[in-house]
């Protein structure tokens, strides 16, 4: 669960030059602390989500999931899309609070209505393994595809895989070779497997028809 520090890592980054004082690189813990719940009292959604990081990480402070729940769901609320995937992924583990899967989902969807890779790729595997939902795939295969046009590696290989079997969209042989293309760019070692082997099925005029979508696919997506 300490991936939720690659976000913080990340907000540092967006946010450290254009908020108020929370969170700032060079102010003493306790600084920070104040700051952030001075601001999260006054309503910024930014400093309620970096509460709930605080609070859940316990580098900071002494851990208290109770309160990171608390802060995530009032930026989540505010529609905050980081907080709404964390109070998501918080509420489905129930780790250290009551396990609300139906709850969690909820918040996982409006993240990835949001366009939020991350939660996109988590709710099509939740319709493609029917996790908390009822099993879908083609409702997984539209998550999938929506965060593989982010240039979700992971996605863009579980599209491609749903193309080469035929599972939630029409089978097509070039567009999984494609999809395996452009995850294998990203170093997705399942995806260079799989790139390998779907050649080995495909005639020339597939594997040509490939390279054409995986060109326009470059000229419009990550």
């Amino acid at each position: 669960m300490k991936f939720f520090q690659s976000i913080f890592i990340l907000l540092l980054l967006l946010y450290s030059t254009n908020t108020g004082a929370c969170i700032s690189p060079i102010a003493e813990p306790e600084d920070n602390i104040k700051a952030c719940q001075d601001e999260a009292n006054a309503g910024s959604e930014y400093a309620q989500f970096m509460l709930g990081l605080i609070y859940y990480n316990g580098d900071l402070i002494k851990q208290d999931i109770i309160k990171s729940l608390m802060w995530f769901t009032q930026s989540a609320e505010q529609g905050f899309v980081y907080a709404q995937y964390n109070l998501s992924v918080l509420l489905v583990s129930g780790e250290g609070i009551p396990k609300n899967t139906k709850e969690g989902v909820k918040w996982l969807i409006k993240a990835a209505e949001q366009d939020y890779e991350r939660a996109q790729f988590s709710l099509a595997q939740r319709f493609d393994y029917g996790e908390g939902v009822r099993q879908s795939p083609a409702q997984a295969a539209k998550w999938y595809l929506k965060a593989a046009e982010q240039g979700h590696s992971g996605a863009q290989n579980n599209i491609g895989t749903m193309y080469d079997t035929g599972v939630g969209v029409l089978k097509n042989k070039s567009r999984a070779h494609m999809f395996f293309y452009m995850a294998s760019l990203k170093s997705e070692q399942i995806s260079v497997k799989n790139l390998a082997l779907i050649r080995l099925e495909m005639t020339k005029e597939q594997i040509k028809l490939a390279e054409q979508f995986a060109q326009e696919w470059m000229e419009n997506y990550p």
